[in-house]
This record gives structure tokens, sequence and C-alpha cells, in this order.
């Protein structure tokens, strides 16, 4: 039978490993998403235009 092991196994990643990632990758994503959501004042070619247009008029 051949030796199966798991994905974590196979990419090298052990459970310290993988929990400091997802720490980074948390604070980078709220960075990221305070970025994109606040729209306190829009440029005519700011690209959030359209979706913030669409957010306050559905059709």
């Amino acid at each position: 039978m051949p030796n199966v092991s798991t994905a974590f196994e196979q990419l090298g990643a052990n459970e310290q490993s993988v929990e400091g990632n997802l720490e980074v990758v948390d604070s980078h994503f709220d960075e990221v998403m305070a970025e994109i959501f606040v729209i306190d004042n829009l440029i005519d070619n700011d690209w959030r235009k359209p979706f913030v247009n669409y957010l306050e008029n559905p059709i």
C-alpha cells in the first residue's frame, strides 16, 4: 500500500506555520478591505465609482 500523506504534509506545512500565515493574510486583508471600503470622496476616474453608484441605486 502506498504511503498516503495529507495535503499539509505534501506542502511541507505544519500547524504553526499555517496559523502564522493566516494571521499575516488576515491583517493584510483587513488593510486592503479598509482601503477599498473607505469611500469619502470619489473622483471621476475612481475605479470604485460604478460600484458605489450601483449600491446607491440598484436596478
